[in-house]
């Protein structure tokens, strides 16, 4: 079994990484952030960054989806100063809550992938990490 430099397995920290994401980028950082200045596992060196930059993209989709209702929003008020039809002010608040149930349901992916990928971590495999596989092989 591959041990790190702090006694635990690298399957183990891997996963750990992973799973740190459920809890915010900060923790992710700083565990990915120890396995790159103190460990010589390049497994556990790619699987790290994969864990931060996958957290960063969900992150970035997560703002996107947080800043379109605002902006909906700001119209909607637009609408209303200037005397609208009720009708439209009415579509403007299902398109909010149509980007509010997609918010949730990226909460719930991104939760349900670090888990999967914590497990596969753990499990010694080699994961796939959706929409930041080639960027981290092309720039480690």
């Amino acid at each position: 079994m591959n041990k790190t430099k702090l006694g635990i397995s690298a399957n183990a920290y891997a996963a750990l990484v992973f799973a740190s994401g459920l809890f915010g980028i900060i923790p992710a950082i700083i565990l990915t952030g120890a396995v790159l200045i103190l460990e010589d596992n390049e497994w556990l060196k790619r699987m790290a960054v994969k864990a931060v930059a996958f957290i960063v993209v969900i992150n970035i989709f997560h703002v996107v989806l947080m800043l379109l209702p605002n902006f909906l929003d700001m119209l909607k008020n637009l609408l209303l100063a200037a005397g609208a039809d009720s009708i439209v002010i009415d579509v403007f608040s299902k398109v909010e809550l149509v980007f509010s149930v997609f918010q949730k349901g990226l909460t719930i992916f991104a939760d349900v992938m670090l888990i999967l990928y914590a497990y596969m971590a753990y499990c010694g495999k080699y994961a796939k990490v959706l929409f930041v596989e080639g960027f981290v092989n092309k720039n480690m």
